[in-house]
């Protein structure tokens, strides 16, 4: 049989002792199926803090039924609130993920590819002023972020965020820029844009002789490994809302 502690309790000027125990019980005869015990309706805690000592005691209780008390006084007594709302799976919080589009820059602004997959609401400009934008504004970041930084940074402008969606950005020393917009909910992606540079744009672009440089990337090949790698990753979902 597993004991109860007494709990003292400091309220106020005055101190009294209180003594959590099962609530009232009707006694249990051998011929009737044990019920669960019945908790407190308390509406602000399933047991009061001046409790009584009650007729009944945990021994009068089937095993489960000592099991549903003790937990909800510790969930009490611990500050945890005895009716817990479900939480999200890992599952939920990754079908809300997604990826919006991606560009890619080279040093002197010329936007090399564009991709978009989960994009709702267009720029409504042509696509080479919506280039020359985002070039602009991650330029004018990137200078902001430097001058500004109480300290010296080693990797620069990583991202940033609204409310409604995140950016994220690399820049090669080559001066190749990566950008991608995300949900909210996708943490760093750093690796992922190293990754489409150095295993796709390099390998499928740069060492490829009928690639021209400083041009927009008219490789299908290319196209089709970076749109198989971006669904591939664990945080795209076809059914984003």
């Amino acid at each position: 049989m597993r004991k109860l502690k007494r709990t003292q309790i400091q309220q106020g000027p005055n101190f009294r002792p209180a003594v959590l125990c099962a609530p009232q019980l009707a006694p249990v005869s051998a011929r009737q199926e044990p019920h669960a015990p019945h908790l407190s309706s308390s509406p602000m805690h399933p047991f009061h803090t001046r409790s009584t000592l009650c007729s009944a005691s945990l021994a009068q209780m089937t095993s489960p039924a000592q099991d549903t008390v003790l937990s909800a006084a510790s969930s009490f007594w611990s500050g945890e609130s005895y009716t817990r709302m479900p939480r999200p799976s890992a599952t939920d919080w990754l079908k809300q993920m997604t990826v919006h589009n991606l560009y890619l820059f080279d040093r002197n602004g010329v936007c090399l590819h564009y991709s978009e997959w989960h994009r709702k609401k267009q720029a409504g400009i042509p696509k080479e002023e919506e280039y020359k934008l985002m070039y602009g504004m991650l330029f004018s970041i990137r200078s902001f972020v430097s001058k500004m930084s109480p300290l010296d940074m080693k990797d620069g402008f990583l991202a940033f965020q609204t409310s409604r969606y995140k950016l994220h950005y690399y820049e090669t020393p080559t001066g190749i820029k990566v950008v991608m917009n995300t949900d909210l909910g996708v943490g760093p992606i750093r690796d992922v844009l190293h990754h489409i540079y150095s295993a796709l744009y390099v390998e499928l672009v740069v060492k490829n002789p009928l690639c021209p440089l400083g041009q927009t990337v008219q490789s299908e090949l290319f196209r089709s490994r970076l749109d198989s790698y971006v669904r591939s990753l664990p945080f795209f979902s076809a059914r984003a809302g």
